[in-house]
This record gives structure tokens, sequence and C-alpha cells, in this order.
């Protein structure tokens, strides 16, 4: 119980970082090993949330209305997903949408949508229509 409260008190940026440092990372991997997925889900939905919530800034929508087509970085909103980089939006002539590099912490370019039902640290980008 009291692991639980620490992870969701200060969520880490790798939670096998912060397990390795506490010494119990054979505690996750032998006695609950759905810890380290339940807390992966947890920062897939936060992330998620936080594109939704960018997707209604007024100041973000005019960027991308008088953007060029192509891939571009959202400043000022950091991905959790990489350390250094940015959310990033990817607009044609058609559609536009913002996405984060996902769990894998692989960019993407937002043409492989991750899926979480291929596993928790399966391949893919948290991706976010706008139009």
């Amino acid at each position: 119980m009291g692991l639980h409260m620490v992870i969701h008190k200060m969520p880490p940026k790798d939670v096998k970082e912060l397990y390795s440092k506490m010494g119990i990372i054979q505690f996750t991997c032998y006695s609950d090993p759905g810890l380290f997925e339940a807390h992966l889900r947890t920062n897939r939905q936060k992330v998620i949330f936080e594109l939704k919530q960018i997707s209604s800034d007024k100041n973000i929508l005019d960027l991308l209305q008088k953007a060029p087509s192509g891939i571009g970085v959202l400043p000022n909103h950091p991905d959790f997903y990489s350390e250094a980089e940015f959310f990033k939006y990817k607009k044609s002539e058609s559609d536009a949408f913002i996405y984060s590099n996902g769990p894998d912490k692989i960019d993407n370019k937002g043409n492989l949508l991750y899926d979480s039902s291929n596993g928790t640290g399966s391949s893919g980008d948290l991706i976010h229509k706008i139009k």
C-alpha cells in the first residue's frame, strides 16, 4: 500500500529506475508484476488527457491553422515519453493531429498508432485528432 502512494505522488519518468534506486526491483518482478503494468497504463492515460486538453487551447488551434503541412513541435508542452522533446503535430490538407512518442519512446512520426491490446509496452504514438 505504501509503495502505491509513493508512485502516485511522485510519478517517475522511468518507474524501473525508481524501483532500482529503492532496491525493490525483485519485489516488482516476482511479487507484483501487475504493479508495473498498472503504472504504465496510468501514465498513458495522463498523456492522453493532456493531449485532449492541449487540443482545446485556442493558441494551439491558431498555431495549427497557420502551420504548413508536415510535422512540427508544440512549444511549452513537453512530451512525458521523451526527455528532450515536446508534443508534436502532424498536419495535412485534410486533417491535423497532435501526438506523443508513446510508451516505447520512439517517434513514429504519427504513422503508427499505439495499441495497448498488443501489450502495454507495444510500439506506436499516442495520437489525438484535431479536425
